[in-house]
């Protein structure tokens, strides 16, 4: 489909066509606006490269906020981030990631919790095996301060459920015991068993690391594997699904403090 679609009408009927449409492979990348994909998911890119796809019919919300969610999202692969921030760090729903590369940040059902950013500070680390609850998540320079951040913790009965970590260096209690401790095991990105996906299942003990997007951004895909024509398999398979956006909002409900709204435009479920 590139092959014959690239480029504007005029270039590919341009006497010059071939060496206009060379220089535009170059730096250009390209995006496929589809209905649906064989798998249900929202999107597939190129990880990092020049080439990623969006299909419309995966969003039930096809709102443009929607649109540009997944739109950004894949371009960020293309961009050389993954779903934990570096290309080779694929952990999700890090609370210390405040990216539209993490999952977390993507619905905007979610009572108009949504991000079109990518994190431009690197916040502190979390060692799931000795959180520090006095600390909290601290992002500089008072970054992110008036924001909070989706976690998973296990409640008195034994199961799993979520709650929200602001990231002005708060204390937050990360295993919910009512009690502020200095060293405590949680995992923070094990979600409920309900959760149509592998954060599902334990996972304690993992570095969540902080990432700074902005500054690692691959813009030059030249030099990618991906940037060969053809399929290769440099192309995300794991991308999130309309089932996991539906989850997340039935089961992560965002502190009416946030002030996500000012930025969402009137939401329809009218096809655009």
């Amino acid at each position: 489909m590139k092959s014959s679609h690239f480029g504007t009408q005029s270039d590919r009927n341009h006497a010059n066509k071939e060496h206009i449409l060379e220089a535009k492979k170059r730096v250009f990348r390209y995006c496929i606006f589809a209905r649906n994909s064989a798998d249900g998911t929202t999107g597939r890119a190129e990880e990092p490269g020049n080439d990623f796809l969006v299909t419309l019919d995966a969003l039930t919300m096809r709102s443009n906020l929607a649109i540009a969610s997944i739109f950004m999202h894949e371009l960020g692969h293309t961009l050389g981030l993954n779903h934990g921030g570096s290309q080779t760090n694929d952990i999700n729903y890090k609370p210390n990631y405040v990216s539209v590369m993490n999952y977390a940040l993507m619905n905007p059902n979610l009572h108009g919790y949504n991000f079109l950013d990518y994190c431009s500070h690197r916040l502190p680390t979390l060692n799931e095996k000795h959180l520090n609850e006095r600390n909290g998540i601290a992002a500089p320079s008072g970054a992110y301060s008036s924001l909070s951040m989706p976690y998973g913790y296990r409640d008195s009965a034994g199961n799993r459920d979520v709650k929200f970590a602001s990231l002005d260096g708060s204390p937050v209690d990360w295993d919910q015991d009512g009690v502020i401790e200095s060293d405590i095991s949680a995992d923070l990105n094990h979600l409920p068993s309900s959760y149509p996906g592998a954060y599902n299942s334990p996972s304690l003990g993992q570095p969540l690391e902080g990432h700074d997007d902005w500054a690692n951004l691959i813009y030059n895909f030249r030099k990618t594997l991906a940037y060969r024509s053809g399929i290769h398999g440099s192309v995300d398979d794991t991308e999130i699904t309309q089932e996991i956006l539906d989850w997340m909002e039935e089961n992560m409900e965002v502190p009416s403090r946030f002030p996500w709204a000012m930025f969402l435009p009137a939401m329809t479920k009218d096809k655009q």
